[in-house]
């Protein structure tokens, strides 16, 4: 019964941690037109950094 009781915590704890990970991830193509028209940059070179930034 015990382990019961700390797996409740955990689970839901690395439920909000992967939520939150994945919103901040999904966000990136709401701002890509702002971020491109800002900065000059074009679509596909902004595509192509937030590409190598999720491999890491």
């Amino acid at each position: 019964m015990k382990t019961d009781r700390l797996l409740t915590p955990v689970l839901i704890s690395g439920c909000i941690v992967l939520m939150i990970g994945f919103a901040i991830r999904a966000s990136f193509g709401v701002f890509q037109l702002p971020i491109a028209t800002e900065f000059g940059w074009a679509r596909a070179e902004f595509s192509l950094a937030i590409a190598i930034q999720n491999l890491a």
